[in-house]
């Protein structure tokens, strides 16, 4: 990108989009989904701007989100896996590591990361343990077990939605920004 007042724009408008997505985390039933869709709007910045714009926009809609989104939980998963996860999945695929590497990298982050999210939630922002409780058993290792197999398809969709952006909406939004 050789404008930087496009840069710029271009960066502002994805923060704010980020951002925006978060605030209707407020709605419980969603707020995973809707972490991992202000995810997305990383794509963009990854392909356009690099790996370095697109960590400063993950920080830029952390601390953002830290400040204006009401839901503990929409912010906790953005700022433990969601934000950076564009960028590490970027880093990881064109090191052309094995596969096995690769996804093996893929899912020891998936997993300290929501090991880590779960225990900062029940230690500081008070999420009842009885939330991981069904019919009287706790089951939050089945839930991070689920989670595993619906990350391995989220890695999947993620994938095709970065290829639907380089062949068919790349294009339209250089165009736009002038990029």
């Amino acid at each position: 990108m050789k404008n930087s007042s496009a840069r710029v724009a271009f960066m502002g408008i994805t923060t704010a989009l980020a951002v925006v997505i978060l605030l209707l985390t407020v709605f419980p039933t969603a707020t995973i989904a809707l972490a991992a869709l202000a995810a997305l709007t990383g794509i963009p910045v990854v392909v356009e701007l690099g790996k370095k714009a697109a960590l400063l926009q993950y920080v830029a809609v952390s601390l953002l989100a830290l400040l204006v989104v009401p839901s503990p939980e929409g912010k906790g998963l953005y700022l433990a896996f969601f934000g950076y996860y564009t960028v590490l999945k970027a880093f990881l695929e064109e090191r052309r590591w094995p596969r096995l590497a690769e996804w093996g990298v893929k899912l020891l982050v998936f997993n300290a990361a929501m090991v880590g999210a779960y225990w900062v939630m029940l230690t500081f922002v008070g999420l009842p343990a009885d939330s991981f409780t069904i019919a009287g058993v706790s089951l939050p290792w089945v839930f991070l077990l689920a989670g595993n197999g619906v990350f391995l398809l989220y890695d999947r969709a993620l994938t095709g939605i970065i290829t639907k952006y380089m062949c068919r909406w790349r294009y339209p939004l250089r165009r736009l920004f002038h990029l």
